[in-house]
C-alpha cells in the first residue's frame, strides 16, 4: 500500500505542475501540510517534499525539480530561477546511507536570497544558504554526500553558505564545506573545506583566500536582495 500511495502522490504532484500558482498553493497548503504565504508564486515546477515552507513574496520559476527532501524552505523575498534540481536520497532508502538513519534532508534559504538557473543541489546532508546571498550564473553544484574510502561506506555532511555571500558561475561545493558570511566565491572554484574569515574573496581549485574585501562595499550593506 505504501508503494501505491507514493505513486498516486507522484502522479497528483505532476498534474499540479501545470496549475495556476494560486490554486497550486491552496492545494499544497490544504492537503500537503505546506506553509506557503499567499503572496508567493510557483511556476511550472515539480515539488515533492515532506514539508515546504515559502515566505512572503517568494518566487519559484519554471522547470525546477525539487524532490526527496524532509524540508524545503525559502525566506521572505527570496527567489529561485528556472531549471534547477534539488534532490536527495530519501531517508527511507533501503540501500543508501544506512549508517545515517536520523539524518535530516533539507534545503533552507534565508530572506532576500536568490538562486539563478541550471544549478544542482544534493541535499542528502542538508544545505543552508543565508540571507541576502546570490547563487549566480549557471551550473554550480553542491554535494553533501560522498564515499568514505576508509570504511567503504557512503557518508554525509552539510554545506553552509553564509549571509551576504555571492557564488560565481560554475562552482562546486563538496560536503562539509562552508563559505563564511560576507564572502565572494569566484567563478569555476572548488570549495572543499570550511573557511571562517569574513569579507574575503575566495577562489581557485581548491578555493583559497585571494584577498580581503571592503566592509563598506554596497553588496554587503544592501537592504534588498535584488541586484538591478
Amino acid at each position: 500500500m505504501r508503494f501505491l500511495e507514493k505513486k498516486i502522490r507522484t502522479i497528483l504532484l505532476l498534474l499540479f505542475v501545470f496549475l495556476p500558482s494560486y490554486f497550486k498553493i491552496w492545494i499544497l497548503n490544504r492537503f500537503f501540510s505546506a506553509e506557503i504565504h499567499p503572496s508567493a508564486k510557483i511556476g511550472f515546477s515539480y515539488i515533492d517534499v515532506e514539508k515546504i515552507r515559502l515566505g512572503k513574496d517568494v518566487r519559484i520559476g519554471h522547470g525546477n525539480v525539487i524532490k526527496g527532501l524532509t524540508l524545503f524552505q525559502m525566506g521572505d523575498f527570496s527567489g529561485f530561477g528556472n531549471m534547477n534540481r534539488v534532490s536527495a536520497i530519501p531517508k527511507c532508502s533501503p540501500t543508501h546511507l544506512q549508517n545515517f538513519p536520523d539524518r535530516t534532508v533539507y534545503f533552507v534559504m534565508g530572506m532576500h536570497s536568490y538562486v539563478t538557473g541550471n544549478h544542482y543541489f544534493d541535499c542528502c546532508g542538508g544545505i543552508v544558504i543565508g540571507n541576502f546571498t546570490t547563487i549566480a550564473g549557471l551550473v554550480t553544484s553542491i554535494f553533501t554526500h560522498g564515499i568514505n574510502i576508509a570504511t567503504a561506506h557512503q557518508t554525509v555532511s552539510p554545506v553552509i553558505i553564509g549571509n551576504y555571500c555571492m557564488v560565481g558561475t560554475g562552482c562546486t561545493f563538496l560536503m562539509e564545506s562552508k563559505l563564511p558570511n560576507y564572502s565572494i566565491l569566484g567563478a569555476v572554484s572548488l570549495l572543499n573545506k570550511k573557511h571562517s574569515q569574513e569579507y574575503c574573496l575566495y577562489g581557485g581549485i581548491p578555493a583559497r583566500k585571494i584577498k580581503e574585501l571592503d566592509k563598506d562595499d554596497k553588496y554587503f550593506t544592501r537592504e534588498k536582495g535584488y541586484i538591478d
